[in-house]
């Protein structure tokens, strides 16, 4: 199950430390765009 979670969240079915770190940085980048956009 934990693989099925990674491949849909990460892309990948391993810990991939470097993929990991590029997924969450681009999940902080889109969400702090999105709400200064709702600041508006």
């Amino acid at each position: 199950m934990r693989q099925l979670l990674r491949a849909a969240i990460f892309g990948c079915y391993n810990y991939v430390p470097e993929r990991f770190s590029w997924v969450y940085d681009r999940h902080v980048r889109d969400v702090m765009a999105y709400f200064r956009e709702q600041a508006r």
